[in-house]
Parts: C-alpha cells; sequence; structure tokens
C-alpha cells in the first residue's frame, strides 16, 4: 500500500496488535518446522523410513511372526527389517523415521522412536513392545503385570525427557542423543498380546488407560490391520 498518497489511505489496512501477534506466532512456527525439516533429513537420514510400500508377502511374514512367537525380540526383529509396516501409521507427510532400541542416558532404552515431518515440524512416537502372547489384563479385570511394566516404561521415559531435554535434543555431534524436537510428552504406542483375549469390559478398559497416559494400546492385530488395509488402498 501507498501511504504517501494520502487518497489511498484505509484505516482498516492497518493491522490491529493482535493480527501482528498471529503473525509473528504463524512465522516463527514455519521458521521452526523449515529447521527441523534441515536437521532431520541431514542428521537422522540412517533412520528415514521413507514411504516404502506394504507388500502382501510383508502381511503374511507379519502374521507368521506374530502368531509363532512367544516374545517381543522375535517381533523386534522383523520391524527393524520392515519399519514401514511400524511407521505406516504416522500421518507426517514429509518424511518418517524409525530408530530401533535407542537409549536415553544409558538407563533406559526405548524398542522404537517414531517420527514424522508435517508441515508444523517434527512429531514423536515412543514404542514399547511386549510379546504377542501377553495378557494385557488379569482374571479381575486389572491390568496385568506386563502392561503395568509397559506403562511404567513410558512413565520413565517421560521423566528422563523432562529432566534431560536439552541432552535429548542436542546433536550427537555436540554430545547429545540428536532427538531433534523431541519433547517430553510425547506420544507412545505399546504393542501386546491379541484382540480375542479381550473382552468388551477389558476393551472398554483399555480404551479409558488410553485416554489417561495420552497414547494408544493396541494389540498386535491392530499392527496386522493397519498392513492388510494399506495394501487393499494400494490395490484399489
Amino acid at each position: 500500500m501507498n501511504y504517501e498518497n494520502h487518497s489511498d489511505y484505509e484505516p482498516n489496512d492497518i493491522p490491529t496488535e493482535s493480527e501482528i501477534a498471529q503473525w509473528q506466532r504463524e512465522h516463527e512456527v514455519l521458521e521452526r518446522s523449515r529447521l527441523q525439516h534441515y536437521l532431520a533429513r541431514t542428521y537422522l537420514k540412517e533412520y528415514e523410513t521413507g514411504f516404502l510400500k506394504i507388500t502382501k508377502n510383508d502381511a503374511s511374514e507379519l502374521i507368521s511372526v506374530i502368531e509363532h512367537s512367544d516374545r517381543e525380540e522375535n517381533v523386534q526383529q522383523f520391524l527393524q527389517t520392515h519399519p514401514n509396516i511400524l511407521t505406516h501409521h504416522r500421518g507426517g507427510g514429509h518424511g518418517r523415521f524409525c530408530i530401533p532400541k535407542k537409549s536415553f542416558g544409558g538407563r533406559f532404552i526405548t524398542d522404537f522412536l517414531l517420527a514424522d515431518l508435517s508441515s508444523l515440524g517434527i512429531n514423536w512416537e515412543a514404542v514399547e513392545l511386549e510379546s504377542p502372547k501377553a495378557k494385557i489384563f488379569n482374571k479381575n479385570g486389572d491390568p496385568s503385570y506386563i502392561l503395568n511394566h509397559a506403562l511404567k516404561q513410558i512413565r520413565d521415559w517421560r521423566t528422563w525427557l523432562t529432566k534431560n531435554l536439552d541432552e535429548a535434543t542436542r546433536l550427537q555431534q555436540e554430545s547429545g542423543l540428536g532427538l531433534i524436537g523431541i519433547e517430553p510428552e510425547l506420544e507412545c504406542l505399546i504393542l501386546i498380546g491379541r484382540r480375542r483375549d479381550l473382552d468388551d469390559k477389558q476393551q472398554d478398559a483399555r480404551q479409558r488407560i488410553n485416554r489417561e497416559i495420552n497414547g494408544e494400546i493396541h494389540t498386535y492385530d491392530w499392527l496386522i490391520e493397519q498392513a492388510i488395509d494399506e495394501i487393499a488402498r494400494l490395490e484399489n
């Protein structure tokens, strides 16, 4: 607008303080997002999964591993070689990453850390695997020992991040963990057991716990369905 020509001047053209503040916030978000995208693509490149297609063979192998595994280690090894199955549910459309067995200060180890890039920056999710054969609830309806262990893991990770956030987000070249933009209350995902072992009351209890922990507890059937749905989507 030409402010020298008073005939062009309109009072409503002057932005309000709230509009200026909003523009500044949006600019800061955009700049932070650009920086996180650059750092992630530069320093997390070895963990990038891209958007690899899930094949029928992938799904068949996944089902076989889950059906025949008594230990989460077998599932861990399979997902490390097929990370696209695990990152598929992430929503970011600008890049996805999968980091196995990340240590937090030598005290706690996540089974996986997932990240995706969106227009808002980088988003993180911690994954805890338990056995496909594990029970989610006891016969009396209380969370099982194994589920409680998984929930404690989540709490321990978040507590460590709260106390050591600077170390977590610093680049590895600067003696940090290189977890760019991670936040203490990151999303969490627990994979445990099978759906056939849950009744309606236990399903409701699982959903209640999900709300309490700001995360997701899913059976391995959910992971299988994610893969099968993606294959169907690609075929159609």
